[in-house]
């Protein structure tokens, strides 16, 4: 049934996208039951920090993984030291996300890839917690089939019994379709593994940006934050040798923010206009499209996110995963949709005219959340 002009589309009647609880966001803890819903806040178990929204700016470039790395299946580095058993003919997933990021001079930045055949397919996807947790995951499950689509956030993962030993980790998100062609979509584990090169991949290198995953106090849960570096010297050989340089921002935007909000913030706090939101992984609370559908929450995972950043409000398309591991696409409601846990947001401007030196890339935070626009 239709309530207030949008559609769910689980069996659960709809929430009011415009109720009060959406429009006088705090980023206290919310006291509530832990019914989640689309469009309203959640509360985590931690306390709520003072900055929504982490960015770093710093310089990107699209870059072709075939450019980077031919039709060659390089050795990993990630997972394939235990999998003495498996296929040698294919390779973790996770390996060759970090290898097209690192052969593009970068430690840490974005892939999206696609059209790639998947012998083993490791993924869970969201699930409902308790009500301290109000997000969490289903055990891991194991798929095989073509990769459509899938986007891939590449840095490092802090020890959390050591804070100075950093290992690499990958978070990915992607749709597949099985032998049957049914349609899937999951949290992909970096031991995923592909038969294929990345023919059909673009990698966005993060030059003055890495990305390191550690304990979020407020969600208790791992997530990717950036902090400024410096562009190496394999980074500006990189941008020396290609055309196409820009601006990026890199935000790790927390729960509770309004994720159309974060972008027209971001876009005219750094000059992005005319460029675009590349993504990265993360999840709602639930998701609102513009045409009414809702997909329930508690936590909806997105695959992609994109759109042109104009000078006001930027329309943002978006595929993502439902907690029955459904994919749902479409063009986002222009409001109300919030972030559940984390979301690794990439925004770039437009191409550089004149070639980009390397840029001072110093955190900005944001105290504010949006969603009392």
């Amino acid at each position: 049934m239709m309530r207030n002009g949008f559609r769910p589309i689980a069996d659960a009647e709809a929430p009011d996208p415009w109720d009060s609880a959406v429009t006088r966001a705090t980023f206290e803890n919310v006291t509530t039951s832990q019914h989640i819903v689309p469009g309203q806040p959640v509360s985590h178990p931690g306390p709520a920090a003072a900055d929504r929204i982490t960015a770093a700016s710093g310089i990107t470039l699209p870059i072709a993984a075939s450019d980077l790395l031919g039709d060659n299946l390089p050795a990993g580095s990630v997972a394939s030291r235990d999998e003495d058993s498996a296929d040698r003919s294919t390779r973790p997933l996770g390996d060759l996300m970090v290898e097209v990021v690192e052969a593009a001079g970068a430690d840490s930045g974005i892939v999206e890839f696609s059209a790639l055949a998947m012998p083993r397919i490791s993924y869970c996807i969201p699930a409902i917690g308790d009500a301290a947790h109000p997000m969490s995951y289903s055990d891991t499950r194991e798929s095989s089939g073509l990769m459509l689509h899938g986007t891939a956030t590449v840095g490092f993962r802090r020890d959390p019994s050591d804070d100075s030993r950093l290992t690499r980790w990958v978070h990915m998100h992607a749709a597949w379709t099985d032998a049957d062609g049914t349609l899937h979509g999951g949290h992909l584990w970096p031991a995923s593994r592909t038969a294929d090169p990345l023919a059909h991949a673009t990698v966005w290198p993060l030059y003055g940006i890495t990305l390191v995953n550690s304990l979020d106090e407020e969600t208790r849960m791992p997530v990717f934050a950036p902090l400024p570096t410096s562009v190496t010297s394999a980074g500006r050989a990189q941008l020396r040798a290609r055309s196409g340089a820009r601006p990026a921002v890199f935000a790790r935007v927390r729960p509770n923010v309004d994720i159309a909000w974060a972008v027209a913030t971001l876009g005219r706090e750094h000059g992005l206009a005319g460029g675009s939101v590349r993504g990265g992984c993360g999840s709602l609370t639930g998701a609102l499209f513009d045409d009414g559908r809702v997909v329930e929450g508690p936590a909806t995972e997105i695959i992609a996110l994109s759109g042109r950043i104009a000078q006001g409000p930027t329309a943002l398309s978006a595929s993502v995963i439902s907690a029955s591991g459904r994919v749902h696409g479409g063009r986002l409601a222009a409001r109300g949709n919030l972030v559940s846990v984390t979301y690794d947001l990439m925004l770039t401007g437009p191409p550089a005219d004149e070639p980009l030196d390397e840029l001072s890339s110093s955190p900005r935070r944001r105290p504010h959340g949006g969603s009392d626009r």
